[in-house]
């Protein structure tokens, strides 16, 4: 929504009856109300409290909740702690996301007062993703969670990624190496988008404005786009990042996508028969000692 283009990506998901958007947590409020007016659906991801109280207060009629567990740009609160205060302050659908990956995970959702799940790096590894086959071995190599980390380094902001050696080079780098970086990767963006150098910067300040972003953070912000399309473009995992929650070190496989709801739902429903039968059996175990 900080893009110098948002207006026109507007006009064209009313223009072409779009029915939901998906945004982050910095839009305006009259942009909000363009898409209300035309009775489009507004889910926003949050990653915050507060946020997601501040998105619904603008229009959202429905919050995904990711915790710190999830990929890319992160919060610090597990989805354990998060999801559950988010649905106790707001009166709007809430989706649980981060950590999730399987009919367990969806049961647990649920438990916790969400309406559902959202799974990021779940749907990126699968059969169907159109992620190149040598970065998707790359991710379904890590078998650590621990392994795929919060870093500062790419953009200024907090990103969960897979741990690798750019990574490491770029951790290791100082500030005046990285922004010559971004100062590169934003002309080489510039080209690629078709984006001005006004274009540029007007993005930067917005999200300097809306996310309260620094000067330094805005500007670094240039690498993400760049680096990130090096792994899950190019198919060079080892040359860019690779944003993954830490569930990817949980995951061994690579089923379709339609396979992978078949099962998702096949195990919450066994788990939910589970749990009934675990709980007639307390019952029937407490009358026992009652009588």
């Amino acid at each position: 929504m900080y893009q110098s283009n948002a207006q026109e990506i507007i006009e064209l998901v009313i223009k072409y009856d779009v029915k939901a958007v998906s945004y982050s947590r910095s839009p305006g409020k009259a942009l909000i109300g363009q898409l209300k007016e035309a009775d489009v659906v507004c889910i926003p991801t949050v990653g915050a409290l507060k946020h997601a109280v501040k998105a619904v207060q603008m229009g959202a009629d429905a919050v995904v909740v990711q915790g710190g567990e999830g990929g890319g740009h992160t919060g610090s609160v597990p989805t354990s702690i998060l999801l559950p205060q988010v649905v106790d302050a707001v009166d709007v659908p809430v989706v649980g996301a981060g950590g999730f990956k399987d009919g367990r995970g969806l049961v647990a959702a649920l438990a916790y007062g969400a309406e559902g799940i959202a799974m990021g790096t779940r749907f990126l590894m699968t059969a169907d993703s159109p992620v190149p086959v040598q970065t998707l071995s790359r991710y379904v190599e890590e078998n650590n969670p621990a392994k795929i980390i919060v870093s500062k380094a790419i953009d200024g902001m907090p990103q969960r990624m897979i741990s690798n050696a750019f990574l490491g080079k770029l951790e290791k780098a100082g500030n005046w190496k990285r922004f010559l970086m971004a100062f590169g990767n934003g002309l080489a963006y510039r080209k690629y988008a078709g984006a001005s150098i006004t274009d540029l910067v007007s993005s930067a300040l917005k999200m300097r404005s809306n996310d309260g972003m620094t000067a330094a953070q805005a500007l670094m912000s240039a690498n993400a786009p760049m680096v990130i399309q090096k792994a899950m473009v190019d198919g060079k995992p080892s040359e860019g990042v690779l944003p993954a929650g830490q569930i990817a070190g949980a995951i061994d496989n690579l089923p379709t996508c339609a396979e992978l709801i078949e099962q998702i739902v096949s195990e919450a429903e066994t788990r939910l028969v589970q749990m009934q039968q675990l709980n007639k059996n307390k019952t029937t175990a407490f009358l026992s000692v009652v009588s």
